[in-house]
């Protein structure tokens, strides 16, 4: 039945997103890691000088 397998898809999709949710998938280091520039387009633009100065720290001690 198509409709069963349309609620199967969800659930594994939701399962998904859960064991993404676990790990470090959705922090911010990571996200920064994946696309910079779409990072601080999105969220660098909206912090303030010494809060880009704290991320720009934990960025760096994160990565080296």
């Amino acid at each position: 039945c198509w409709l069963c397998l349309g609620v199967f898809c969800k659930n594994r999709r939701y399962q998904a997103m859960l064991e993404l949710l676990k790990g470090d998938y959705f922090s911010d280091n990571e996200m920064r890691n994946r696309e910079p520039l779409l990072w601080e387009q999105l969220v660098g633009q909206h912090l303030s000088e010494e809060d880009k100065f704290n991320y720009n720290n934990q960025y760096l001690a994160h990565n080296s």
